[in-house]
């Protein structure tokens, strides 16, 4: 997870943010210049969602990957070239890779899941390890 990251999981918890516009404005007010582009694949990368709020709104929230039943089931990631191995519980592993495919992260080509574990295949061993790196960084 890199620092922009970081600030915008910091800046969902701290505020009701309720648009991606408004997160973009936010991040720029902190001295943290992003695109739409690179907004839109940070939410998806942290699995943010879009939670009611108590107004009858929405507001982003972390999502199953930042804290939920996603991480409650993922004991480790690991890179090995292209391939990140992430052990999970027992029988947890379909649902995590349910929850990796659903991310429709462009550096994760598909997934393959068994009973506690789940090989990701990534385009590259840097996107292996970027991408262990941030599961690791959320667990």
């Amino acid at each position: 997870m890199n620092i922009r990251q970081k600030l915008i999981l910091k800046l969902i918890n701290e505020r009701e943010v309720k648009t991606q516009d408004e997160l973009g404005a936010l991040l720029n007010e902190n001295g943290v210049s992003v695109t739409q582009a690179t907004l839109s694949r940070d939410i998806k990368t942290l699995m943010l969602t879009k939670t009611r709020t108590a107004s009858g709104g929405t507001k982003y929230t972390a999502g199953a990957a930042s804290g939920g039943a996603f991480l409650g089931s993922v004991i480790s990631a690991q890179s090995a070239e292209n391939i990140v191995v992430i052990k999970t519980s027992s029988a947890a592993a379909p649902v995590v890779a349910a929850a990796v495919d659903a991310m429709e992260n462009p550096l994760i080509l598909g997934t393959i899941a068994g009973d506690d574990t789940v090989m990701a295949v990534a385009a590259s061993s840097e996107a292996a390890r970027d991408f262990a790196e941030t599961l690791k960084n959320l667990i």
